[in-house]
C-alpha cells in the first residue's frame, strides 16, 4: 500500500541559530520517518504573514509565530499548526 504524503509548509526563518536548531530536528526526523514533503519558503524574522498562506492546502505548518499579525493569519488558515517556542504558544 502507497503511504499518502503529509504536506507541512516550515514558517521559520533561518537567520538564528535558534531556528536553524529547529529545522535541523525537522530534518532529522524526515529523513527517519518517510511520508514528508515539506515546504520551506524564505521568510524574514517578525515579517508579515506571506501571501501563500491564505491558500495553503497542505496538511499543517510548523511556525515560529513572531506577531500577533501572523497569529491571526495562521488561526485563519484553518489547518493544524505548532509553534515550536514556548513563548510563542502564548
Amino acid at each position: 500500500m502507497v503511504q499518502k504524503l503529509r504536506s507541512v509548509a516550515l514558517l521559520i526563518e533561518t537567520s538564528n541559530a535558534y531556528a536553524r536548531g529547529i529545522l535541523a530536528g525537522i530534518t532529522d526526523y524526515v529523513r527517519q520517518h518517510e511520508g514528508w514533503s515539506i515546504y520551506l519558503p524564505e521568510q524574514e524574522r517578525g515579517g508579515t504573514p506571506p501571501r501563500w498562506l491564505s491558500t495553503w492546502s497542505g496538511d499543517g505548518i510548523v511556525a515560529r509565530i513572531e506577531n500577533d499579525e501572523i497569529a491571526m493569519a495562521l488561526k485563519h488558515t484553518c489547518l493544524l499548526y505548532t509553534s515550536p517556542s514556548p513563548r510563542d504558544r502564548g
